[in-house]
Parts: C-alpha cells; structure tokens; sequence
C-alpha cells in the first residue's frame, strides 16, 4: 500500500509541483487584478470581470491537471520500479485511499517517497 497524497506532499517533486503552482497562481491573480484596473469604472465592469474569473480559473484548472499528470506519471514509474525490484515479494502496490483495512507492514509509501525524491522534474518544459 501507498499512501499517495502523503508521498506526494512530502516529496521533492511534489513540492516543486506546488511551487509551480503556487506561481502560475500569483500570476493570474496579477493578470486579473491588472484586467480589473484597466476596466475602470465600466457599466459591464462586473460582467466582464466574471468572465475573467472563468478564463483565468480554466487556466489555473489546466495547470493544476499538468502538474498533477506530471507527478502520477513520474510515481508510477517509480512504484513499478520499485514493485520490479523489492524483496518483500510484494505483486501489487494499492493506493491506501481505497483500502478498507492493511497491515502496517504492507505500508511501502516511505520506501516510494525515498525513490521518489530522486526524481527530478521541470515542470515549466514543453510550455
């Protein structure tokens, strides 16, 4: 079992994830803030800034699913990596979010996180 939220909070990627993030969302809210200065005291003020809300949130909302496609793609190799290799004779990695009830001892998520720190990723490429 893998507790994938916590290995990817606590994991370098997923950090550099969340800064990347945290990024995109400072500049959208500038690009927003910008927008709403620039359309003064407009009658459709209003109306047009909820339409800049709606843009700018799809874009956060594409950014977000990049990051976070980016990260699973990344874990994934590196859980079959692990599973290829362990000597615990482990067949199956089970995300712990769907597990009713495990033994401690199945718990690999420190072993994925330690590998999964190794991982290096640019999430600005191809954009």
């Amino acid at each position: 079992m893998v507790d994938i939220i916590r290995v990817i909070d606590a994991s370098s990627p997923g950090k550099a994830g969340q800064e990347y993030i945290d990024k995109v969302r400072a500049e959208l809210d500038a690009e927003l803030s910008s927008y709403v200065k620039g359309l003064g005291n407009s009658k459709e003020a209003a109306s047009l800034t909820e339409q800049k809300r709606l843009e700018l949130a799809r874009r956060f909302d594409q950014e977000f699913f990049y990051v976070l496609n980016i990260l699973m793609k990344n874990l994934k190799e590196v859980a079959h990596g692990w599973l290829n290799n362990n000597k615990r004779g482990a067949k199956v990695i089970v995300a712990g979010g769907s597990v009713l009830a495990v033994s401690s001892g199945v718990d690999v998520s420190e072993d994925i996180l330690r590998l999964f720190n190794e991982v290096k990723v640019d999430f600005t490429k191809g954009r």
